[in-house]
């Protein structure tokens, strides 16, 4: 008896050190029976969230776990033994962001023959840093890899979807269990928002933001389809980027960011840019971003010439279904042979095709410039473009003629 009593006080003096060790590493383990893993005594909490509630600060709360002495609380900006709390809240300061930071809280039971750790339940969220601008997020190592997009632009409206290749092992449909969801990062100062759904419904809109994410975003050998957000964040130019989109499903595994173009649902022209052959040299006239010079150009020429030229009109909102209803309009002033002051509008022709106006990439009207002479202006040639779609119009852009004489422009097109 006495052998077996020493027996037993050796075992709980191993348990007991086995399980201090573990608390001193925070890392919530498993039931010990003796020496030996069992498996876990208390399930995770079963509903965790983090909010942050000012900066470098986020409110943690957790349902209960019955028959339980406290919880194990770990993660940014707690001590690195962890916190043990009574309660379901804790409090934490001095989180870092821009980023996704991760909580994870465990129920503990602190027992005779040693301390008894339930799983622990992980809960990720977004900290805003203390001060906007186009910032990397910051995040942990992802469980997998977003490696490109088909395109990497888009706009909630347009007529194609876009598609993150990842390297999720997922052969065809987003699981309704745990769903994996886009998620568009645009300012340090503000949380990630979810892209917009990758499907139409069958007026030619987008599909709600209030459907679950199994139904919005459709996932095909681990590439996943999504829209832009419908959210502005101002215009770039490429190469320039104003959002990072990342992947993540409701057990916080989530991919790297890589960087994203979004552009506003709102129709608009940006820019104009007209190709000419001028000394033996293919080369771009001027153009403008917003109305104002691009660096280093004047504003946008285009020349007089009664063969016309290929024009490409840069801006947003043209996208949609059906995709090619734009009507563009080049309304023209000037002076006649008598010198009378007159005006025209004038319907741009399609530069691809001989009807209706081409629009390319979502992003890209090509048209043929009308020639300011073949209506009789001669002299002192204004001139202002704008785009009419479903009822809607652009605010106009203006574009300057030139006369043919002063560099006679031959169509390469």
């Amino acid at each position: 008896m006495r052998i077996v009593n020493r027996l037993l006080a050796l075992a709980a003096i191993t348990l007991v050190g086995a399980a201090t060790s573990l608390r001193a590493q925070v890392k919530p383990s498993v039931t010990l029976s003796g020496a030996t893993p069992v498996g876990y005594r208390y399930p995770a909490p079963s509903s965790v969230t983090a909010v942050q509630t000012g900066p470098g600060a986020v409110q943690l709360s957790w349902t209960a776990v019955p028959g339980v002495s406290y919880y194990a609380v770990t993660g940014p900006g707690l001590p690195a033994a962890g916190l043990s709390v009574s309660g379901t809240t804790a409090a934490t300061t001095g989180v870092k962001g821009p980023g996704m930071v991760t909580f994870k809280v465990a129920a503990v039971s602190a027992m005779t023959m040693g301390t008894m750790v339930g799983a622990p339940a992980t809960q990720a969220v977004w900290v805003k840093g203390a001060m906007p601008g186009f910032v990397t997020p910051s995040l942990p190592t992802p469980s997998f890899q977003l490696t490109k997009f088909d395109k990497d632009e888009g706009a909630k409206n347009d007529y194609q979807s876009r598609m993150a290749f990842t390297t999720l092992a997922l052969p065809a449909g987003n699981p309704s269990s745990c769903a994996y969801s886009p998620m568009v990062y645009f300012d340090a100062a503000q949380a990630p928002v979810p892209a917009a759904g990758s499907h139409l419904t069958s007026n030619g809109q987008v599909e709600p933001d209030a459907d679950p994410a199994y139904q919005k975003y459709s996932i095909n050998g681990g590439a996943i389809s999504f829209r832009a957000p419908d959210v502005w964040g101002g215009y770039v130019r490429p190469p320039a980027y104003n959002a990072w989109i990342f992947v993540v499903n409701c057990r916080n595994e989530y991919s790297n960011a890589v960087q994203f173009r979004v552009y506003s649902t709102e129709l608009r022209l940006w820019s104009l840019a007209a190709l000419s052959c001028h000394n033996g040299g293919l080369s771009y006239t001027f153009g403008t971003v917003d109305g104002q010079p691009i660096a280093g150009t004047a504003e946008s020429r285009v020349a007089a010439t009664a063969g016309g030229q290929r024009l490409s009109l840069l801006g947003t909102g043209f996208a949609g279904n059906p995709a090619n209803d734009q009507t563009v309009v080049f309304h023209l002033s000037g002076i006649d042979g008598s010198g009378a002051q007159i005006s025209r509008d004038v319907v741009a022709q399609s530069a691809l095709s001989t009807t209706g106006v081409t629009e390319l990439d979502e992003r890209l009207i090509v048209v043929v410039s009308p020639d300011p002479t073949t209506f009789g202006i001669l002299r002192g040639i204004r001139a202002t473009v704008t785009v009419t779609k479903a009822g809607k119009i652009t605010p106009p852009m203006p574009v300057s003629y030139y006369p043919s004489m002063w560099s006679p422009p031959v169509d390469p097109c």
